[in-house]
């Protein structure tokens, strides 16, 4: 009987570009920012233009001239076997460290546009598996994530780079922290779904999937337990607003949003309507005068709830990874004696 055969281990990359972000000239001048693990932030056209020609020649026109125009991108260096996944791959671990930076800092970057490289001689790299590109990208949160951190900051890597060892752990060992787990995918979901009410639910349910348990669920938990947990949110939306240099007059004319229990109710409520059918109460698609989205236009009641549920999703996620509350909110047991203590 002939022995198996062991595949070798090879040096191999992801890229993959930071969507509608360019190069903040202040901080990044590096050609490249060590993340840790692997990572690191690079100007994928630098690191692209010293493999030419090796790494275009399984790639259509179209493709290289596409891949050319990447600037910022996240950078995963490993070695893997030539042939079979590592476990977990590249590109999962690659979406759960974006996921995290969607937390850190709002924006739009997705794992759907990628590109796999392997080095196949000392130097010379090809693409392996297979390049996507996005024909569209969502407009979260009506519109201030589109025009929110026009570069990336030292504060938001600075986080990125403290978080990444936990990153990976969470990305190797998912069901040891399945609320967590279930929460983030849940909150990716949110993110993909172009359809409004969908978007709502899976956001509201990745809130449910930390702060409920067999003893409270759904409407009475998150309003019992959301407020000790975060305390007095006086503005949801100040996060969203652009820096006072920008020229963006509608998302500067944002109310003010505080998180109270009436706002977590209707939230909740407007999750239910959706889940179960139900048609969404009609004096909450009255437009109203005091939130203006992209272009001027009004904006319904149903529309600030969605956006509420949002950020609550966020504040809440970056509440659990600035306290090291990670272990406390995957046992059900110890989040709610954790929740029980709180003032």
């Amino acid at each position: 009987m002939a022995a198996k055969t062991r595949s070798l281990d090879v040096s191999k990359l992801t890229i993959v570009p930071f969507w509608g972000w360019s190069p903040n000239k202040e901080f990044f001048v590096t050609p490249s920012l060590n993340l840790g693990h692997g990572f690191s932030v690079e100007m994928a056209d630098r690191l692209l233009s010293t493999m030419q020609p090796s790494y275009t020649e399984h790639l259509s026109r179209g493709q290289i001239k596409e891949v050319q125009r990447w600037s910022l991108s996240l950078v995963h260096r490993y070695r893997a076997p030539t042939k079979g996944r590592e476990k977990p791959d590249s590109l999962t671990m690659v979406k759960y460290v974006l996921a995290h930076l969607r937390f850190i800092v709002p924006n739009r970057t997705a794992a759907g546009d990628y590109l796999q490289l392997e080095e196949y001689k000392t130097g010379k790299f090809r693409a392996e598996g297979y390049v996507t590109f996005w024909a569209t990208h969502p407009v979260r949160l009506s519109d201030h994530e589109q025009h929110f951190h026009s570069g990336i900051g030292p504060e938001a890597l600075a986080t990125l780079r403290a978080w990444l060892p936990w990153i990976v752990r969470f990305a190797k060992n998912p069901e040891t922290f399945f609320p967590l787990y279930l929460s983030m995918q849940l909150s990716e979901k949110a993110f993909h779904e172009s359809d409004s009410r969908t978007r709502h639910l899976f956001n509201v349910m990745a809130l449910e999937a930390l702060l409920s348990s067999e003893h409270l669920y759904g409407k009475a938990a998150l309003t019992k337990w959301l407020p000790k947990l975060l305390g007095p949110v006086a503005d949801l939306y100040e996060p969203y607003r652009p820096a006072p240099f920008h020229d963006f007059p509608f998302t500067a004319q944002m109310p003010v949003l505080p998180l109270t229990e009436d706002l977590i109710r209707d939230i909740c409520t407007l999750r239910n309507k959706i889940a179960h059918g139900s048609p969404i109460p009609h004096k909450w698609e009255v437009r109203t005068e005091s939130r203006r989205g992209e272009m001027g236009l009004l904006l319904d009641y149903a529309v600030i709830l969605s956006e509420a549920a949002s950020a609550t999703v966020r504040l809440t996620w970056l509440k659990i990874m600035q306290d090291k509350l990670q272990l406390v909110f995957s046992d059900k047991n110890k989040m709610e004696d954790y929740l029980r203590k709180l003032q």
